[in-house]
């Protein structure tokens, strides 16, 4: 692909991120499921987002991802975080960071 092609289509590109909900399985054990994924065209902190549900139907178009936390449904005591895949440590084999 030429350079004038891989270049806009590089600086355009939507950045992806998970809507993670963690929560208490019992005292001091928590698990953690992915609720939805979501797209940006801007950084975390601007650019609308286009943010599905994990089990199918789209959550909408928000004014940035953040705003995808308070529509996230969650266990009692549960959290709800961004995760953006572009930033999480690879793991090795072992599953150590």
């Amino acid at each position: 692909m030429a350079d004038e092609v891989r270049a806009p289509v590089r600086e355009s590109t939507p950045r992806l991120f998970a809507v993670v909900v963690e929560y208490d399985i019992a005292p001091g054990a928590r698990d953690a499921y992915v609720a939805g994924w979501g797209m940006t065209d801007g950084d975390e902190d601007e650019g609308r987002a286009y943010v599905v549900r994990s089990g199918g139907g789209a959550l909408g178009v928000l004014r940035a991802p953040e705003s995808a936390l308070r529509l996230t449904a969650r266990p009692a005591g549960g959290t709800a975080r961004l995760a953006w895949p572009d930033r999480l440590p690879v793991a090795d084999s072992s599953g150590n960071a």
